[in-house]
């Protein structure tokens, strides 16, 4: 599933529509992260990864760059 959205602070990617303009859920050393979700629903907001060639997986586990997404943000 292509993701819509980039957590503002640590960059992690969601596909999940319903938590655009919320807090990032994600924990980092026992705190939650302090970034909101940002939406990134232009064509032009992603590529495709180019270190996994857009297969998500790397050496049988997921891709760390593109986050098993296949796409990688590149919005400046």
């Amino acid at each position: 599933m292509k993701p819509i959205a980039v957590c503002t602070s640590c960059g992690t990617y969601t596909a999940h529509a319903a938590i655009i303009n919320t807090r990032c859920g994600k924990r980092y050393n026992g705190k939650q992260c302090h970034g909101v979700y940002g939406s990134a629903l232009s064509v032009d907001d992603w590529k495709p990864c180019s270190y996994c060639g857009g297969t998500g997986r790397d050496n049988g586990s997921r891709c760390e760059v593109c986050q098993g997404t296949t796409m990688v943000y590149v919005r400046k």
